[in-house]
């Protein structure tokens, strides 16, 4: 898919040329964000990801809160209404205490779920930080969805980004634990990247009248039934 770059970022002003009539999605990011970061708007701390190593999901979430962010400065939006943007689409929060001692076994095991599980994805999953941790559960944009209702792997790449938010998968099985039911009527779901670069998840609900957790390599996408969770990036994993 292409778009006229003018038309979807409007906040800054390029000299006009016959390479920039029609660019990707991904090459429109990455040139908002480099020059974002060169006019200091926009600072990468040291352990960050550089945007030359930021997936094409990531990259187009981070673009959606830079553009966020650029709205509030030309004030064509108030902070609140940009907070009030994303709060809406949060739909449980929880306090966790996410027992980050618990071997990735043992946290799919305080579930009391039926397993269906990948060990090799199960053991290598990202550990979570912080004892205690507030827990958001969120459902994707509306546009997000492709014409056929289905979310890509990338896209929720993307949507993890614009709330920032990111997994954390003790907090998400342990809150689920403590809460079996919350499955049955909110099926719920964390992914993220493993070390070579495939999607992973985990995935919580009830299939033939049996709570279950599957755990997982994934690129199939998901639809619309399916929430998803994590924590604001403060509380980073490891």
């Amino acid at each position: 898919m292409e778009y006229n770059y003018a038309i979807v970022c409007p906040f800054y002003t390029f000299p006009k040329e016959p390479s920039m009539e029609n660019i990707s999605i991904e090459a429109m990011c990455r040139i908002v964000l480099e020059k974002a970061i060169d006019d200091g708007f926009v600072v990468v701390h040291p352990g960050e990801k550089a945007p030359k190593d930021l997936s094409s999901g990531e990259l187009v979430g981070v673009t959606n809160c830079l553009r966020d962010l650029l709205r509030v400065r030309n004030k064509s939006s108030s902070p609140a209404e940009v907070v009030d943007q994303r709060a809406k689409y949060i739909v449980r929060t929880a306090k966790v205490h996410a027992h980050r001692s618990l071997t990735p076994k043992q946290v799919f095991d305080t579930t009391k779920r039926r397993q269906h599980v990948n060990e090799a994805v199960r053991d290598a999953m990202p550990r979570g930080q912080g004892e205690v941790v507030t827990l958001h559960y969120f459902r994707p944009r509306p546009e997000a969805y492709d014409k056929n209702g289905w979310l890509s792997p990338a896209a929720l790449d993307a949507e993890y980004a614009y709330h920032g938010i990111v997994v954390d998968i003790e907090a998400q099985a342990i809150d689920n634990a403590a809460n079996p039911e919350l499955a049955d009527t909110m099926p719920n779901v964390c992914q993220w990247m493993d070390g070579s670069g495939k999607h992973c998840c985990a995935k919580f609900g009830c299939w033939d009248g049996e709570r279950r957790v599957l755990v997982r390599r994934s690129e199939d996408g998901w639809l619309a039934p399916w929430v998803f969770a994590g924590v604001r990036k403060e509380s980073s994993v490891t």
